[in-house]
């Protein structure tokens, strides 16, 4: 059943809003319990399936980082209901996963696990042309996240010293 909300969403409701000229940012998020995290972009959730964190790159696989930024998120979201804003203007990707900005809720607040993977060096920010919200709000992040040699900016910006 949830492959059928997922398609219905995607591929009915969301093209019908764009012809109908709606402002989809008054679509609201959708609330869901994340059932699994794959990978530090992307988790799966109880009715929507499977949702990648939009605007990000992840850490190479190889990475000490990427195995990092996957327990971040299992940290913050694994079996914790989430927010899931789904991206309106392109709502899935190639693979067929959700693009969405992911929130999870701390001390009686959310959060935005998108921006805070990036503020923590946990993944890169890919500028996406199309796309809401607009990835690039999260480089000031990243700047301080290079700035302060976090997660996978811990080298950046030092020269090489040769003995």
């Amino acid at each position: 059943m949830n492959w059928r909300i997922n398609i219905f969403l995607c591929s009915f409701i969301i093209p019908l809003s764009v012809l109908l000229g709606l402002d989809l940012d008054l679509i609201e998020p959708i609330q869901d319990d994340c059932i699994k995290v794959e990978s530090p972009v992307l988790i799966k959730c109880d009715v929507m399936g499977e949702v990648r964190l939009l605007g990000l790159k992840p850490p190479d696989k190889d990475s000490k980082y990427y195995s990092k930024g996957t327990d971040f998120v299992k940290e913050r979201v694994l079996g914790q209901t989430v927010l899931i804003d789904i991206c309106h203007i392109n709502p899935t990707t190639e693979e067929g996963y959700l693009r969405a900005v992911v929130f999870y809720m701390k001390e009686g607040r959310w959060f935005n696990l998108n921006e805070e993977l990036v503020r923590n060096g946990l993944a890169q920010v890919v500028p996406i042309v199309n796309s809401h919200p607009d990835p690039k709000i999260w480089f000031t992040d990243q700047k301080e996240a290079q700035r302060e040699h976090l997660g996978i900016w811990e080298d950046f910006g030092q020269t090489s010293k040769f003995p």
